[in-house]
Parts: structure tokens; C-alpha cells; sequence
């Protein structure tokens, strides 16, 4: 999945730091970043890169990597009356 986004930004291997939880730097502030760093064209916009982002690659595997989301997405399903994800 990170992988997928690095290409939608144009990035190369390497010249980021990472993915750990840190409710100061939220997903879109470090997107942001990966987009920045690559050869993007402009920087990240969360309405308009969005969907092309998750169109290009599984969030289920985002998910199974990032407790965070995984509890967002779950907070989500449940108010609307889904199945969690266990």
C-alpha cells in the first residue's frame, strides 16, 4: 500500500521516515509529506487526491498495518450499522 502511494506521488525509494502513530502528525499531514518529497506536481489535497489514492490500492491492507485506521474504519462501520473488521 505504501508503495502504491509513494508511486501516486512520484516518489522515489527512500527519503522518508516512516509510519508510527503520532496523534501530533496525523495520515493527511504525513501523506502531505510523501507528496512533497516525491516529483508530484503539486502538493497533497486531501478532496482531490484522495480517491485517486485509495482507486490505486487496497485500504484493507493499510488497515491490517495501522491499528489507528483499523480502529477509525471500525468507529465508521459501527455507526453505520456494519460488520468491525476483528
Amino acid at each position: 500500500w505504501m508503495n502504491g502511494l509513494k508511486n501516486t506521488a512520484s516518489m522515489k525509494s527512500g527519503g522518508w521516515g516512516g509510519w508510527e502513530g503520532d496523534h501530533e502528525n496525523p495520515p493527511a499531514y504525513r501523506i502531505k509529506e510523501i507528496f512533497e518529497i516525491g516529483k508530484s506536481r503539486d502538493s497533497y489535497v486531501k478532496p482531490r487526491d484522495a480517491g485517486r489514492i485509495l482507486s490505486k490500492n487496497d485500504l484493507a491492507v493499510a488497515v491490517a498495518a495501522c491499528p489507528e485506521l483499523k480502529s477509525f474504519v471500525n468507529t465508521i462501520i459501527s455507526v453505520c450499522g456494519g460488520v468491525i473488521i476483528p
